[in-house]
């Protein structure tokens, strides 16, 4: 039986009903950092409205196609926002010890983790669970292993496979890039938490299918996006960071070409740090 829980919106969101009325920008300018948007709001002609925008410390600003775009004539490109999904892995690759080290341990996802593991099946002797965008392996991975779970863990950046090791030695840990990956084998369970998100929206497409291919039959698929259609640049260690998401109804399609049925989804769960969280369970 699928559960779908509404969540209001966090106050800090943007009011997509409000722009700055400046000349229509070049396509290519959907996206604009912190720093720009104090410096076009500062820059602004006499008498020129700005958006109402509320955004905490700790909330991406969310500029959008389609939504609010904002642009200034002759804005120097300094200004633009630069990061794209390519730089993704190069700038985790810089930042993964003080990702480590301030990653919080508090645990919020676990509600999540076990209502996997109660849906999950057991194949074999222990539940097996593929970990896409593992990191470091703390505190998920670690959680998940402490639970008597056979983890397997990917990540694309070397840095965070160097610590994932060190931290978790005994757990089974691979250096890839998850879009393409075919490990060649199936898991009961696959999560791509705060990881799957840092693709392209094409990308993300692609996803389910590779999503699919590891499942056993019956295995559960679990994976945080955003509330709708957008892009975010985040902040990791004073790195802008991509993220990017699809609308929940193209979710829900394409995990339904792939026999996968939605078992719950809470957009910005408060339970879970705000995080907009899916499980899925595979056909079989």
């Amino acid at each position: 039986m699928v559960t779908h829980e509404k969540i209001v919106p966090k106050k800090e969101r943007i009011n997509r009903s409000t722009c700055l009325p400046f000349p229509p920008p070049d396509p290519a300018l959907t996206r604009i950092n912190a720093r720009s948007l104090l410096l076009l709001i500062q820059a602004r002609p006499p008498g020129q409205n700005i958006p109402r925008a509320n955004v905490s410390r700790k909330t991406p600003l969310v500029i959008a196609p389609d939504t609010v775009r904002l642009a200034l004539p002759r804005l120097p490109p300094y200004l633009l926002v630069t990061m794209t999904p390519e730089n993704i892995l190069p700038t985790y690759e810089r930042q993964a010890k003080g990702f480590d080290r301030n990653r919080s341990k508090a645990l919020f996802e676990r509600v999540w983790l076990d209502r996997l593991l109660a849906h999950a099946p057991q194949s074999t002797g222990k539940r097996r669970v593929l970990d896409l965008g593992c990191g470091a392996g703390r505190p998920i991975a670690q959680y998940l292993v402490d639970r008597r779970v056979e983890v397997t863990g990917v990540d694309g950046a070397a840095a965070m496979v160097a610590l994932f090791q060190e931290n978790l030695p005994n757990v089974r840990v691979f250096h890839e890039d998850m879009r393409g990956l075919d490990l060649q084998e199936t898991f009961d369970a696959v999560i791509a938490w705060d990881s799957f998100f840092h693709l392209s929206k094409d990308d993300q497409r692609a996803m389910f299918k590779t999503f699919a291919h590891h499942l056993a039959p019956r295995g559960v698929l679990l994976f945080t996006s955003g509330p709708e259609d957008s892009e975010v640049i985040g902040n990791v260690e004073g790195e802008e960071v991509y993220h990017a998401s699809l609308g929940p109804d193209e979710y829900r399609a394409l995990m339904a070409e792939q026999g996968l049925e939605v078992l719950r989804y809470v957009p910005e769960d408060p339970e879970c740090d705000f995080h907009t969280v899916w499980m899925a369970r595979l056909a079989g």
